[in-house]
């Protein structure tokens, strides 16, 4: 081998190293920018989710692709809200700290709750 074949073939594997750790830098910083997304419209597609459905909880976190459910429920919407939220693309797992009322219970509290209207900043029945 002469002189001349052996800079060309130590530029070219040099050329070639440089062009693949571009290419991992540029591969790091787009998976690193999707991550931080992901939790964003996983909530966003939950939120949605629900309020097709027609339900609102007090809250709805994200952690990764998991969701934590808190608020307070029937029995019979807990169970469907859990299996709504199972059905979005991207929830990995549903974790539910729910309070659990029943039917009539949660019902009298929302009466009682519409009866009152705030009027100049005092409750008024």
């Amino acid at each position: 081998m002469n002189d001349t074949s052996t800079e060309h073939s130590l530029s070219t594997a040099a050329g070639w190293t440089l062009i693949l750790i571009v290419l991992m830098f540029l591969l790091a910083v787009c998976v690193y920018r999707n991550l931080q997304s992901i939790p964003a419209d996983i909530s966003y597609r939950v939120h949605s989710a629900l309020e097709q459905a027609g339900y609102a909880l007090g809250t709805i976190r994200i952690d990764g692709r998991d969701v934590i459910l808190t608020g307070t429920v029937n029995v019979t919407d807990a169970t469907r809200i859990a299996d709504i939220i199972k059905s979005v693309h991207g929830v990995r797992e549903v974790w539910t700290d729910l309070t659990i009322v029943s039917s009539n219970l949660l019902e009298q509290t929302l009466s009682k709750t519409r009866a009152y209207k705030t009027v100049g900043g005092k409750n008024r029945e």
